[in-house]
């Protein structure tokens, strides 16, 4: 059995004084990284432990994260399961209390390793946990043989839960006029969203419902990010704006067909509006593919055959009107 005593010897008056130092304990965990479903075992650590006759104290962690499964590596005599209280070791919690049987204590290296709890790790990506000691319900504390005390001091152990997947953004969209409802489509761990809808509004929904304030094209972004990474995601939203329109205007019954169209795309309006009509085609990711104006007309063609099969979008206005139609290319 080791003894350590750290002592300053001062001279006063002719007297001749010994004062033995007091040793400040620390128990300092180890910072682990395991994969979803691994174990880890988290080592204390321990500092300035001279001749050391007691030791209590408490432990806890998140059991969101991890599970307890055992204890292992007493580095001191009459240390065992059995110095732990696992009563509450499902909730989180275990305390401890150890006894030296020979009252000048233990004496260990800086750096020794006093015990190792084996957590389960049952968490998701990026989750962490601090494994720490706190002073209740059992107080940390140590004792020595000189009859001195004081409390544990150190840092807590930390687990982290590795990243298996990152984020990826994905979205889909449906309308009812200006308005679209957003469906977050994104795959991975995802704590956080945030819609970026082109026209100056943004949302943190995961699901967000938003009204576009007129028909145009816009850039609507997701980005989604975890403790794990961010990503995001762009596509072009084409909104159809029918406000404005009625049975009498020339725009208020459009109609085209055939739909789905294999090479000749017909556009009849109700009537002639008598002035010049512009008309645009775009793809499902918002390119324009034509672009042409008419003239005193009611009903127009646009050749699709070119054009492999999918979903389009027809653009079709005169003065301060116009509208969008979906339609599909076999």
């Amino acid at each position: 059995m080791k003894i350590f005593i750290k002592t300053a010897i001062i001279v006063l008056f002719g007297i001749t004084t010994s004062f033995a130092q007091i040793p400040n304990v620390h128990m300092d965990g180890d910072t682990l990284t395991g994969a979803p479903g691994s174990q880890v075992d988290i080592g204390f650590h321990v500092k300035e432990f001279w001749n050391i006759t007691n030791i209590e104290g408490t432990i806890e962690w998140d059991t969101t994260v991890v599970q307890f499964d055992t204890i292992s590596s007493f580095a001191l005599p009459y240390f065992d399961p059995t110095t732990f209280d696992l009563t509450n070791a499902a909730n989180g919690q275990i305390t401890f209390e150890w006894a030296h049987l020979i009252t000048i204590g233990s004496t260990l290296t800086d750096g020794d390793i006093v015990f190792t709890l084996k957590f389960d790790l049952i968490g998701n990506d990026g989750d962490s946990t601090l494994v720490q000691l706190t002073n209740s319900p059992v107080p940390l504390y140590w004792y020595n043989f000189a009859g001195w005390s004081g409390t544990i001091e150190g840092g807590p152990g930390q687990i982290h839960i590795a990243c298996t997947q990152m984020p990826v953004a994905g979205y889909s969209t449906s309308a009812n006029g200006l308005t679209y409802n957003f469906t977050d489509l994104s795959t991975g761990p995802v704590d956080n969203w945030f819609w970026d809808f082109g026209d100056g509004n943004t949302d943190t929904l995961q699901n967000p419902i938003h009204t576009f304030a007129m028909a145009d094209t816009f850039d609507v972004c997701l980005v989604v990010s975890s403790v794990c990474g961010t990503d995001s995601t762009c596509m072009q939203v084409i909104t159809n704006n029918p406000t404005g329109l009625s049975d009498s205007g020339p725009l208020g019954n459009i109609k085209l067909f055939p739909n789905p169209v294999k090479s000749q795309l017909t556009i009849s309006l109700k009537e002639n509006p008598k002035q010049v009509i512009w008309i645009e085609v775009y793809n499902s990711t918002g390119s324009k593919l034509n672009e042409s104006r008419k003239s005193y007309q009611s009903e127009y063609r646009i050749d699709m055959s070119k054009y492999p099969s999918g979903t389009y979008y027809l653009r079709i206005g005169y003065k301060d009107q116009e509208i969008t139609k979906i339609f599909i290319k076999d």
